[in-house]
């Protein structure tokens, strides 16, 4: 009877085991058919407004009417000369290119330095200002608005991009030392006292052989800074009130009330305003995930 019922368990056995990977296959398949649902989504929801206001920039303002969610029956592409003569468009764009400029060498500069001593060297209280640098990240730059206009107020530093700069550079400094410090402390010490031993400084450690190594987050942490300092409108809006001094956000939301300009010129000069940024993350998006990633898994 032991010997006959014997092979009954290993089927049943082996029965269940074949149950349960159907199972998991099937779940498998449901979460991954899941992934790709909620992705169609949120691609059709960020998609869908950008080609209305694509079509919109080409549009008449009788098409609008007519014709609000449609292809324009007529391609008007006069819409663009209209609203880039119209709008200050070139100056906003020269203050927010050197805004970005200067976010560039303070805030990258000084996050791969902290991050270089960080990373590569010991010292008591390391730790300590590892942390202290990390906790800038739980601080929201809302928070702090009062005190950043009353101190522009007393500085006398009211539309100064280099004063708008140094603000942004110290919120953006903890991301950047975050991102840049993994790719620094994953970089194999031998290389460094190879370094040393064929006579070179730290300086020229840091210049030649840690920095290109730490290349691909240097651009993950360029281009974050970028988009951020291009898009914002909070501190603009804040602390730049001149008409020469403002940036392209600033310059798109005042655009229409200012010049009286039709919704299509609006749309066609904000299509402008817009087209860096996608033509940047467009093709610099793969460097931006590899920069996080591999820096993550380096710290």
């Amino acid at each position: 009877m032991f010997e006959a019922g014997k092979p009954l368990s290993a089927s049943n056995t082996l029965a269940q085991n074949a149950f349960g990977e159907a199972q998991m296959a099937i779940l498998r398949k449901t979460s991954k058919a899941l992934i790709y649902v909620v992705l169609i989504l949120q691609t059709f929801i960020i998609v869908i407004p950008l080609m209305w206001m694509i079509f919109t920039a080409f549009k008449s303002q009788a098409d609008i009417v007519s014709n609000p969610l449609g292809i324009p029956k007529v391609w008007h592409y006069e819409n663009f000369v209209n609203g880039w003569n119209k709008s200050r468009i070139p100056r906003y764009f020269l203050n927010t290119a050197f805004l970005v400029l200067l976010v560039f060498v303070v805030c990258i500069g000084s996050a791969s330095l902290i991050s270089f001593v960080l990373s590569r060297f010991e010292f008591k209280g390391r730790s300590a200002l590892y942390i202290f640098f990390l906790s800038g990240l739980i601080v929201p730059m809302h928070a702090v608005i009062i005190p950043v206009y009353d101190m522009a107020i007393k500085l006398n530093t009211l539309n100064n991009l280099f004063y708008l700069s140094l603000i942004y550079s110290a919120f953006f400094m903890p991301l950047c030392m975050v991102i840049l410090y993994g790719f620094m402390a994953g970089i194999p010490h031998e290389i460094e006292e190879s370094a040393v031993i064929d006579g070179c400084s730290t300086w020229t450690i840091y210049l030649r052989i840690i920095m290109p190594m730490s290349r691909e987050g240097l651009i993950a942490a360029a281009i974050l800074t970028a988009l951020y300092v291009w898009n914002d409108l909070l501190l603009p809006l804040i602390l730049l009130n001149k008409p020469d001094m403002k940036t392209i956000s600033i310059g798109m939301r005042t655009f229409f009330a200012e010049f009286e300009s039709l919704p299509t010129e609006l749309m066609a000069a904000s299509l402008i305003s817009m087209l860096p940024v996608l033509i940047l993350y467009g093709f610099l998006q793969e460097k931006i995930i590899k920069g996080m990633t591999l820096g993550a898994v380096k710290g």
